[in-house]
């Protein structure tokens, strides 16, 4: 289950009330953009002449 799956379930039972659900889903929101500027940030480091696989590795696994 995602964690909006849980939120919304928890909510759905009662479990937590409107105002709570939409903080946690707030929290979420925020760690998610977070993680998309981490992973931009990963990204435009990476040098196109960079392979992610050394040749080698590249060769032996298709063997």
């Amino acid at each position: 289950m995602t964690r909006a799956s849980v939120i919304l379930n928890r909510y759905a039972k009662g479990d937590i009330e409107p105002c709570e659900a939409r903080r946690l889903i707030d929290e979420w929101a925020a760690e998610l953009t977070r993680l998309e500027a981490d992973l931009q940030t990963l990204t435009c480091s990476l040098r196109p002449e960079e392979p992610l696989v050394h040749p080698a590795q590249t060769h032996s696994t298709l063997n």
